[in-house]
């Protein structure tokens, strides 16, 4: 459990990854394509073809007919006695318009193989991850729950509207809540809960125009620990894990449970649009 459990903490530190541990990628079930000089790439191309999505391959991205650009890194993997075996890959996102310098986002997974722990990581962005990010590009809401805020004018920008992309959240409980009566004050969560419960970290955030990726994690352990991950742009931000870990404490005991989701937040600078 404690395995399973780490697999959706905080990143490791990379490390360099072996020529040889690369070299296995796309020797499974999906094979390297002959134009690719990058297996992982090729990898990556696979996955989205298989999510849904239209890549076009490029020497060192793919691109999406949304004006995306996608950029993929291996990092390092650990396998275990089981021969299970633990990944550790990166994405970027970028968009000429609303991210130009890039989205950067980990992706942890584990599997019987290799590529499949890859594949894994891979899905898992595509469904929460780079679904929001869709969304958000053409303020559209098929994946997310939107939510807007006001700013006035300042002397650093104009008035403007910001945009909460709250996009689909992986939710796991070992332990199933009984069944709640209309009067009772029931064990819920919904795609607002992770952002909205933790809002006081990003107060100054949301009044400056930046494009932000915010990674969301929270668990609490069967001995009642609590852990929780904030990153912003694929960097670490505390202040948002210090509030997720506060939101933990208001869960109600059903053993081990995790919560994750990916919010990407944008400005239209036209407060009246």
């Amino acid at each position: 459990m404690n395995w399973i459990k780490s697999l959706f903490g905080k990143p490791d530190t990379p490390s360099d990854a072996s020529a040889a541990a690369q070299a296995q990628i796309g020797q499974e079930s999906y094979a390297p394509l002959p134009e690719a000089p990058d297996p992982l790439l090729s990898l990556l191309f696979h996955v989205l073809k298989d999510e849904g999505r239209e890549p076009a391959l490029f020497d060192e991205h793919l691109s999406l007919p949304n004006g995306l650009a996608i950029r993929a890194e291996y990092l390092e993997q650990q396998e275990f006695r089981d021969g299970a075996v633990r990944t550790a890959t990166r994405t970027y996102v970028f968009h000429p318009d609303h991210f130009p310098d890039g989205l950067p986002e980990f992706q942890h997974a584990s599997g019987s193989t290799q590529q499949t722990s890859i594949e894994n990581g891979f899905r898992s962005w595509i469904r929460l991850d780079l679904a929001t990010i869709e969304d958000a590009i053409v303020d559209g809401t098929a994946s997310s729950l939107v939510m807007s805020m006001n700013f006035p004018a300042s002397e650093t920008h104009p008035a403007m509207v910001r945009k909460i992309y709250m996009g689909p959240y992986a939710h796991h409980v070992s332990q199933q809540a009984e069944q709640c009566n209309a009067d009772d004050d029931c064990h819920t969560f919904c795609p607002c809960c992770l952002f909205t419960n933790s809002i006081e970290a990003y107060r100054e955030l949301l009044q400056s125009p930046r494009t932000l990726g915010i990674r969301l994690f929270a668990t609490r352990n069967v001995d009642n620990t609590i852990g929780a991950d904030c990153r912003i742009n694929g960097e670490d931000y505390p202040l948002g894990a210090e509030h997720l870990r506060k939101y933990v404490t208001s869960w109600p005991d059903l053993g081990f449970e995790f919560r994750k989701q990916y919010v990407v937040i944008r400005s239209v600078e036209n407060a009246t649009s």
